[in-house]
């Protein structure tokens, strides 16, 4: 069935115009012109309709028509507290284009830094000259991420940015600096490239710390990350600008190393833009922007609280880790609730950082979590409850009749140091339960009973895993290690023989 026409669009209930327009949009109805004008006014005025899903097709119809007059009341859609909103009035404004430069660069000046970052982001997709100079402006902005943006706008604007960055690379501001010289690197115009290799020289032979900062500019990838090392060691505040824009190199060994350095700077400016790399592309940019929030600690367990509320889970579950590496009872509540987010991987990280803190108000969240749909969840609960001690062994006892959970329920009562859990897994042992026996199997191996590797291999190869195989690997009991060594090749594992997980050998506790 065909669309209704144009002409009785106007009848169509203001809830539902937005899809349908769009839909108009997408069939080419409007293109003939005819009530565009009635349409425009009317997705105008829908910008400020109280259903948000309203507000967002509005503005991804603006974008479709291009006509001049939404650019200012999109501008001010920027303002948007859902960001799918802002979002689509970013597109729509970039969509229009030329007429929508000048009030952008206006817009870069707003008291709002969030405007400000999406002025910044649709000048690069325009990516009209006249920008530029305004741009160059914004990367002194107070706000990292506007600076970024900026810097980023810069770099599709291209050639006719080239000479304004050239001259940036003179700026007092070291992010400035540093900011110009990834645009630069970036666009690969060999004004450009022979700029940044001079003021490299230049800055090299005026002292030592001009030269650190001229490594992290250069061309050359591995300078740049030996620069990022070096900054990072030594643990100076004046260099977190220049690291912060680090973050954001194409190299993600510089942005590992800057993230790392960040860590170790431990200044409260860097915690914003540690959390933005919790987005990277690399799991090594991540894992290191974790750490890092770890290291700064208690200023940034609030922000890393906001970020559990998060749409996206990429997201969420690298928040929820570095709050266990910190370890502040404050994310308790936060992270039970995390308990029930819909990513499995988040449930888990939530689970793991749970344990991390040890708050007793954690335990029956976790004992719930036992009955987690996924089995990762699972494991990572059970191995929570045995961290947080006394109040989870009669939880973790009762587990192990579970199917679903019962053998890291073993592995959990076997690192509690309980009597109870001990009796309990020594009863298992006489009952031959290889699924509990192969679960604690580190009690088991800590107790070193001669003659008990028979058992052990058998649980290994009945219910083993890689994590079990390097342990046994490892021990420091040369039958296990050989078993460990055929159950690694038979499972297609390279397992580390240098120490591994075995932090207590083979009769340690006998």
């Amino acid at each position: 069935m065909l669309p209704p026409k144009v002409e009785c669009s106007h009848r169509i209930k203001r809830r539902f115009f937005g899809v349908l327009f769009s839909c108009f949009c997408a069939l080419g109805v409007v293109s003939s012109g005819y009530g565009q004008t009635d349409q425009v006014t009317e997705l105008i005025s829908g910008l400020k309709d109280p259903n948000w899903h309203v507000r967002q097709h509005a503005a991804q119809a603006l974008g479709e028509i291009k006509d001049p007059r939404a650019v200012v009341p999109l501008i001010a859609a920027l303002k948007d507290p859902q960001l799918g909103v802002s979002a689509s009035a970013t597109y729509a404004l970039a969509e229009i284009g030329a007429p929508a430069v000048e009030p952008l660069m206006a817009a870069l000046k707003d008291p709002d830094p969030g405007v400000r970052m999406s002025a910044a982001r649709a000048l690069g997709r325009i990516k009209d000259p006249r920008a530029v100079d305004a741009l160059i402006a914004a990367l002194k902005d107070p706000q990292w991420n506007v600076c970024d943006h900026a810097a980023e706008a810069l770099r599709q604007t291209g050639e006719p940015a080239v000479e304004p960055l050239i001259a940036a690379l003179k700026d007092k501001d070291l992010g400035v600096q540093c900011r110009a010289a990834r645009a630069l690197r970036e666009i690969r115009d060999p004004r450009g490239i022979e700029a940044l290799a001079t003021a490299s020289v230049g800055r090299a032979q005026a002292g030592q710390v001009t030269r650190q900062i001229a490594a992290l500019m250069a061309v050359d990838s591995s300078v740049r990350r030996h620069a990022a090392y070096t900054l990072g060691e030594s643990r100076e505040p004046r260099f977190v600008e220049p690291l912060i824009a680090a973050l954001r190199d194409e190299d993600w060994v510089v942005r590992q190393r800057a993230a790392e350095a960040l860590g170790k700077i431990r200044d409260p400016r860097v915690i914003e833009p540690l959390i933005a790399a919790l987005e990277d592309q690399d799991g090594d940019v991540i894992e290191a922007a974790v750490e890092a929030l770890g290291k700064i600690g208690l200023p940034a367990v609030e922000p890393l609280i906001v970020v559990l509320k998060d749409k996206k889970w990429y997201v969420k579950g690298p928040a929820a880790e570095a709050l266990g590496k910190i370890k502040d009872p404050r994310a308790v509540e936060p992270l039970i609730a995390a308990l029930k987010d819909a990513n499995w991987s988040v449930r888990g990280n939530a689970a793991m950082a749970l344990g991390a803190i040890g708050d007793p108000r954690a335990v029956e969240p976790l004992i719930a979590a036992f009955q987690d749909p996924s089995s990762y969840v699972r494991h990572c609960a059970a191995g929570s409850s045995g961290k947080i001690g006394e109040p989870a062994i009669g939880p973790l006892m009762a587990a192990l009749k579970d199917p679903l959970i019962r053998q890291s329920a073993a592995e959990a009562l076997g690192d509690t140091n309980d009597p109870r859990a001990a009796a309990t897994l020594l009863e298992r042992w006489r009952q031959l339960d290889l699924v509990v026996i192969a679960g604690g199997c580190r009690f088991f191996i800590r107790r070193g009973v001669p003659g008990s590797e028979d058992v052990l291999i058998r649980a290994l190869n009945a219910y083993g895993n890689s994590e079990m195989a390097e342990y046994y690997l490892n021990c420091g009991n040369s039958g296990l290690a050989k078993a460990g060594a055929d159950w690694a090749r038979t499972h297609g594992y390279m397992i580390n023989p240098s120490g591994g997980k075995a932090t207590a050998g083979w009769g340690s506790h006998r």
